[in-house]
């Protein structure tokens, strides 16, 4: 994702929600609020982790979709000029 549109997106979530996209960002200061005597909802934890993890996944198996369709379609170019 680029940085304008990790960064939109970041501001649209934050603004609606107080969340953050990146897990990191929740899990220090909850951490730290859990050390220092504080409630912490760590139920909602799971969600920003989970969350990056399948967005990753999804974003790999779109990656090998897209490049195996380039490299088929460069495939057929080679072979339809060898052809002719």
């Amino acid at each position: 994702m680029s940085f304008a549109a990790n960064a939109a997106a970041n501001a649209a979530v934050a603004a609606a929600t107080g969340a953050s996209i990146n897990p990191a960002r929740p899990s220090g200061p909850m951490l730290a609020h859990q050390i220092l005597g504080g409630e912490v909802a760590w139920r909602q934890w799971p969600v920003y982790v989970g969350a990056e993890l399948f967005a990753g996944f999804l974003a790999s198996l779109l990656h090998g979709c897209v490049a195996n369709a380039q490299f088929v379609s460069q495939k057929l170019v080679k072979e339809e000029e060898v052809r002719v």
